[in-house]
């Protein structure tokens, strides 16, 4: 995250009064502060962001109003070069006063504003005395900007450039960050994969009119403090609403919520009001045709006609894409509701999330497929969808078990036939006073048991028309020969131990993970596949049915 700083605008000189950040720098202050902090003064420090620590350094203050005189004054100068107006940075220079003057015009006429920056954390990085960090701050920016003014005043384009860290009449790659744009809080001037190539007055309109589309070819528009819907983007479209809603939101399945006398309702396509605005708040109706609204501070579900599916009786609402269903929350707990309204889950958990699938989430209900995983303080259980425990509620985490060995190393090779769907990765943290352990094991959903002991790492392994499973334990003591301090063994199916972990390495001396496929390629030809004993350091053969042997000579030339 590194030493952080910030830049707010204050309509007062206090540094305890009320400020909205501007402008964040990581590490450094950047080149464009320092023209913004030029002829400052010491002040108190806005310490509300100080959440590392506080070196005790004092703010540094400028008159706003000045300091936009300045960046116009930059920006003037290098439109009016042929050879540098139509640039990157002239742009970007622009858009920097252009915002500027809008934040000191959103203030009260006649309004004392000032550029307020805290640098505490930066000055960690001084080499000098901590007191004496905000004056050579100060001269650094007045220096600044008195060799930027004699540069511009020398018609020095190319001086400017340089002071600027300008590396060219483009000069794309980077320079907005090190210059200090991309620390602005506007969307002009966030880091994206291609610079803007726009003005900032052309983005800003382009903007209005994406935040004022409702979907399909509606538009709002304002009289004054009202909204309302016209058919098309241009001033001269049709109007499908009159202004006279206090609010407007975008269409979602056919209807979009409008705010009247600080009540809501809803209105379809054509403009007519579906329902009476008489919801303290709502949200969009969900695919299944029901929306959160809310009256005397409570929430619940409403149909399109405007009737309580799920009385107000909850704290929040919320609907959730990925288990396709509701999760209302009371006393900062959360419960279930499927689609339609139906109680599931009481609210009793922490969170409630959909086990990872391939599956479309409203086909996972409908051919009861749906995995809902439980969280309680801390521990994560699993449920079906018809609220019945499928893993109790022990484990930190579950997630999906990986299958080895895959065809396509990008891709997760996918369960053997039969078997999708059935086991699922546990992984449990056993806390120490000092360290913490981690282990892993595979949960059967079919015999709803854990079918392992726990283990340090395990895998789904195929071969031939086989499975089980691929482990390693972290043993106490580990031998001589165990690289990674972790020994490896092979398990049945049932979780019984087809080979046990006694083994420093099975198939070669690498991960864990790069043994599958030498062991899968050894086993479908009925071959044994070489493996060194933790114990002896022994090297032996292992068999798909269990039998281990002697290793032949030349497997030796594995050995660690």
């Amino acid at each position: 995250m590194g030493n952080r700083a910030w830049l707010y605008l204050q309509t007062d000189q206090d540094g305890d009064t009320q400020s909205c950040e501007i402008a964040s720098a990581n590490n450094n202050l950047p080149t464009l502060w320092q023209v913004l902090l030029a002829v400052s003064e010491t002040t108190q420090a806005d310490t509300r962001q100080r959440v590392f620590g506080d070196a005790g350094s004092d703010g540094l203050r400028a008159p706003a109003h000045a300091a936009r005189a300045r960046l116009y004054e930059l920006a003037a100068f290098l439109i009016g070069r042929e050879r540098a107006k139509q640039s990157l940075y002239c742009l970007q220079l622009e858009g920097a006063a252009l915002w500027l003057e809008q934040l000191l015009e959103a203030e009260d006429d006649g309004v004392e504003c000032w550029l307020n920056a805290n640098l505490d954390e930066l000055s960690w990085l001084y080499s000098g005395e901590p007191e004496q960090f905000i004056a050579a701050v100060r001269q650094q920016c007045n220096e600044r900007w008195q060799a930027l003014r004699e540069r511009m005043a020398a018609d020095d384009v190319a001086g400017v450039l340089a002071l600027l860290n300008v590396n060219g009449v483009q000069d794309e790659d980077g320079w907005a960050w090190q210059f200090g744009l991309c620390g602005l809080d506007h969307p002009y001037f966030a880091e994206t994969d291609e610079p803007l190539q726009v003005r900032f007055d052309e983005f800003e309109a382009q903007s209005a009119i994406d935040n004022a589309h409702l979907g399909h070819n509606l538009y709002a528009f304002d009289i004054g403090e009202l909204w309302g819907v016209r058919n098309g983007r241009e001033p001269e479209a049709a109007v499908l609403v009159p202004a006279q809603y206090e609010g407007i939101w975008p269409f979602e399945n056919g209807l979009a919520a409008v705010m009247k006398d600080d009540k809501f309702g809803f209105i379809d396509l054509a403009g007519n009001l579906a329902l009476s605005p008489c919801f303290e708040n709502v949200d969009d109706f969900s695919p299944a045709n029901l929306a959160p609204a809310c009256k005397n501070g409570l929430w619940g579900l409403i149909d399109r006609q405007g009737d309580w599916v799920v009385a107000p009786a909850w704290d929040e609402m919320s609907w959730s894409a990925d288990l396709y269903a509701w999760v209302p929350e009371r006393n900062d707990g959360k419960g279930l509701l499927t689609a339609q309204g139906r109680a599931l889950l009481p609210p009793d958990y922490e969170a409630l999330g959909a086990f990872v699938s391939d599956i479309d989430p409203a086909r996972q209900w409908s051919d009861a497929s749906m995995r809902i995983v439980t969280r309680r303080e801390d521990k994560v259980g699993m449920v079906d969808c018809a609220a019945q425990p499928l893993i109790p509620m022990v484990y930190t985490g579950l997630g999906k078990l990986v299958w080895v060995p895959s065809d396509d190393p990008t891709e997760l090779a996918p369960a053997p036939p039969g078997v999708a769907g059935r086991y699922v990765r546990t992984s449990l943290c056993v806390e120490h006073p000092e360290w913490y352990e981690w282990f892993e094991s595979v949960y059967d959903l079919h015999a709803q048991r854990q079918v392992l002991p726990d283990v340090h790492e395990v895998f789904g392994l195929k071969w031939a028309d086989m499975y089980g499973w691929l482990c390693t334990i972290a043993p106490d003591d580990p031998s001589e020969y165990c690289t990674e301090g972790l020994q490896t063994g092979i398990a049945h199916a049932d979780g019984s131990w087809l080979h046990e972990p006694i083994y420093a390495w099975i198939a070669q001396p690498k991960m864990v993970v790069w043994s599958a496929e030498p062991i899968a390629e050894h086993w479908n030809r009925d071959a044994g596949v070489p493996a060194q004993r933790a114990e002896d350091g022994a090297m032996v053969l292992l068999h798909a049915d269990g039998r281990v042997e002697p290793a032949p000579l030349q497997h030796w030339t594995f050995q660690a």
